[in-house]
C-alpha cells in the first residue's frame, strides 16, 4: 500500500546507528515482482526542522516582545509577549506600524536617527518610552536589527525585528533603592544635627539644675526656671523623634499588649475629632502582645487620625475607620514583599474617605517635609517619624489611595506569641550625696562638661576632668587607686568612650563606667554584649536619675 508513494522511516546503519531516511518504492516491469526503492538520508532535513521548531518556539514563547516587520516597517508577526506588553492584539498590530506605540516621549529626531541607523544595515539599541494600548506609558530596552537575504548580503535587508525589554518592574525596584538610600542619608544627616544638639541641652539643663539649687528661696525665680526646663524636656522629646526618625534614638521598647493601648489611644484621640466626621472602630479582642514604645505607637496613630481628619475635611459625609486584627502572611503576600518576614503580625488601617493621595505623590510621602497639605497645614514631618517609628518596631507601612476616593495606611508589627508586661521604673526627683569619692569625668564639649563636673561637686564627689579618651587614660594610670567611677562621653575625639572603658578594665577590672551619649545603647554597643557593670545615660542627663545610681553603683 506504499508503492509509488514518499514515506518517512528510519533506517540502521552498519554502525550501529539509527537515522532519518525518505522511502520510495515502484514497481519495474509492469507488475512482474520486481521493486525499485529509492532511500535519501534526510538528517540534515530534520535536524534543520527541529532547530525551526525550536527557535519558532523560544519566540512564542519568550518573555521579550518580538515583532518583525518588512523593508517599510509594516508589522507582519507578533509574538505573544507583545501582546502581554503592549495590550495589541496580533489582528490589531499585523499591518500597522510600530508607531501605534508612540508616547511622544521621544522626538522627531530620536526617531530619524533611528531608522537612520537600521536603514544603513546596522543595529540599533537604546531605551525608550512606549505606549500601551490603554494609554499608560512604560519603560522598555529596544533593540532592533535588519534581517538579511538567504545570500547573508548585507547590503540588501529584507525585514527588521524588534526585541523589547519592558523594565518597569526594574525601574520601580531602582526607585525603591534610591529612595532607601536617601532615606539613610536623611537619617545619618538628622541622627548627626541631633546629637551634636543633645550636648547644647545637655549644657542647658545642667545650668539649670545647678541654678535651681542655688534659688530655692526665690519661688518665682524657680517657676521660671521650672517652665525653661519643661521646655528643655520638650525640645530634647523632639530630638529622640528625629533620632528615632534616623534609627538612632533612645527608644523604651518593651512587651505590650497592644489591644487595650490602642483603645485608650483612640479615646484620647477622638476628642480631637469634630463631630460632624463619622469615627468607626473596629478593635479585635485577641490577645495581641508586641515589643514597642508606647510614646512612639501614639504618635503614629495620632498623625494618622490628624491626617485623615484633614483629608476629610470638605467631604459631605466624613468618615474615618480604624481597625486592628492579627494578620498571618501568605506565599502571595511574601511575594509581593519580598523584605518581610514571615509570620504573624498585628495590622492597624486608618481609612478615610477624603481627597486621597495622587500616585506620583505616594513615592515621597515617608520624605521629611514633604506634604500633600497646603501652605501652613503641615510640616512634612509627621510619616518620615511614622516611618522611623515603625522601622524601630520592625514593622513597616503602605499606602492604598484613589485620588477623590480616600486613603488607607496599613501598618503591620510583628506579633509575640506571649508576653509578660514589665513594670515602669519609677521617676527619680531626689538626688543622691556622694561622700567624697574621686569621680573621672571624660567629655570632649568643654560646657557640658564644665557643668557636669560642678554638678557632681554639688553631690558631694571629687572630679578629675579630661576633654578626650588619651588624656582620661593619663589621668586613670596616675591616679587608678583613688578613682571609684569613670563618667565618659561615647564620642571624643582621639579615644572615644567604649575604648577607653575597655582600658580602664584591663587595668582595673572593677571600676563601675557610665556612658553618656546623644544616641542610644546599640549605638554604644555596637552589636557588643553590654559591659558589666556599667550604665548609659542619654544626654540630656536627667540628675537625679543619674546621682542615684551612681550612689548605687558605688555601694
Amino acid at each position: 500500500n506504499i508503492i509509488g508513494q514518499r514515506v518517512e522511516t528510519e533506517a540502521l546503519h552498519q554502525d550501529g546507528h539509527i537515522f532519518p531516511i525518505e522511502l520510495s518504492l515502484s514497481e519495474l516491469n509492469h507488475g512482474q515482482g520486481k521493486l525499485m526503492a529509492v532511500i535519501r538520508d534526510i538528517s540534515e532535513q530534520k535536524q534543520a526542522e527541529e532547530t525551526s521548531r525550536k527557535l519558532s518556539s523560544a519566540i512564542e514563547q519568550a518573555g521579550e516582545s518580538i515583532l518583525i516587520t518588512d523593508r517599510e516597517g509594516v508589522i507582519e508577526y507578533v509574538n505573544p509577549a507583545f501582546t502581554r506588553i503592549t495590550g495589541y492584539s496580533p489582528e490589531e498590530a499585523i499591518g500597522q506600524t510600530p508607531r501605534i506605540l508612540n508616547s511622544g516621549n521621544q522626538d522627531v529626531a530620536f526617531y530619524e536617527a533611528m531608522w537612520g541607523t537600521i536603514t544603513s544595515s546596522k543595529v540599533w539599541h537604546g531605551k525608550v518610552v512606549d505606549r500601551r494600548k490603554d494609554g499608560s506609558f512604560y519603560p522598555a530596552m529596544l533593540t532592533i536589527s535588519p534581517i538579511f537575504n538567504e545570500s547573508g548580503d548585507t547590503t540588501h535587508y529584507t525585514h527588521f525585528i524588534g526585541i523589547q525589554s519592558d523594565l518597569s518592574a526594574l525601574e520601580d525596584m531602582e526607585q525603591r533603592f534610591y529612595q532607601a538610600q536617601k532615606m539613610n542619608a536623611i537619617g545619618t544627616m538628622v541622627g548627626g544635627i541631633a546629637h551634636n544638639f543633645n550636648n547644647v541641652l545637655a549644657g542647658m539643663t545642667g545650668n539649670l539644675y545647678l541654678a535651681k539649687e542655688q534659688v530655692g528661696e526665690h519661688p518665682d525665680v524657680m517657676k521660671r526656671l521650672a517652665n525653661v526646663e519643661e521646655l528643655s524636656g520638650h525640645a530634647a522629646e523632639m530630638i529622640q523623634h528625629l533620632l528615632v526618625f534616623a534609627r538612632k534614638g533612645v527608644v523604651s521598647i518593651k512587651e505590650m499588649p497592644l489591644v487595650p493601648f490602642i483603645k485608650e489611644t483612640l479615646k484620647l484621640l477622638h476628642a480631637s475629632v469634630p463631630e460632624n466626621i463619622a469615627f468607626y472602630q473596629d478593635i479585635c479582642n485577641e490577645d495581641l502582645q508586641i515589643k514597642g514604645d508606647a510614646t512612639l505607637l501614639h504618635q503614629v496613630l495620632a498623625n494618622f487620625v490628624n491626617n485623615a481628619r484633614d483629608a476629610v475635611e470638605n467631604v459631605v459625609e466624613p468618615s474615618i475607620n480604624i481597625r486592628l486584627a492579627s494578620f498571618q502572611t501568605d506565599e502571595a503576600f511574601i511575594e509581593n514583599h519580598p523584605d518581610v518576614k514571615a509570620g504573624a503580625y498585628a495590622h492597624l488601617s486608618v481609612e478615610d474617605n477624603g481627597i486621597g493621595i495622587p500616585q506620583k505623590q505616594l513615592e515621597h510621602l515617608f520624605e521629611p517635609f514633604f506634604t500633600t497639605k497646603e501652605q501652613g497645614k503641615g510640616t512634612g514631618l509627621g510619616l518620615a517619624m511614622v516611618y522611623g517609628a515603625l522601622k524601630t518596631h520592625h514593622g513597616f507601612v503602605e499606602v492604598d489611595s484613589i485620588k477623590g476616593k480616600g486613603s488607607t495606611f496599613h501598618v503591620y508589627i510583628p506579633l509575640l506569641k506571649k508576653a509578660a508586661l514589665a513594670a515602669e521604673p519609677a521617676q527619680a526627683t531626689d538626688a543622691s550625696l556622694g561622700r567624697g569619692e574621686l569621680i573621672l569625668l571624660a567629655d570632649d564639649e568643654l560646657v557640658v562638661r564644665e557643668v557636669m563636673a560642678e554638678i557632681l561637686e554639688s553631690m558631694g564627689y571629687r572630679v578629675l576632668q579630661s576633654n578626650d579618651g588619651l588624656e582620661a587614660m593619663e589621668l586613670f594610670t596616675a591616679h587608678q587607686q583613688d578613682i571609684a567611677l569613670a563618667l565618659v562621653d561615647v564620642v571624643m575625639p582621639h579615644c572615644g568612650g567604649m575604648a577607653l572603658a575597655k582600658q580602664i578594665r584591663a587595668v582595673n577590672p572593677d571600676v563601675p563606667v557610665i556612658f553618656l551619649t546623644g544616641y542610644d545603647k546599640e549605638y554604644v554597643l555596637h552589636g557588643e554584649a553590654p559591659m558589666p557593670n556599667s550604665e548609659t545615660f542619654i544626654k540630656p542627663v536627667n540628675f537625679y536619675r543619674l546621682s542615684q545610681r551612681i550612689r548605687q553603683m558605688l555601694d
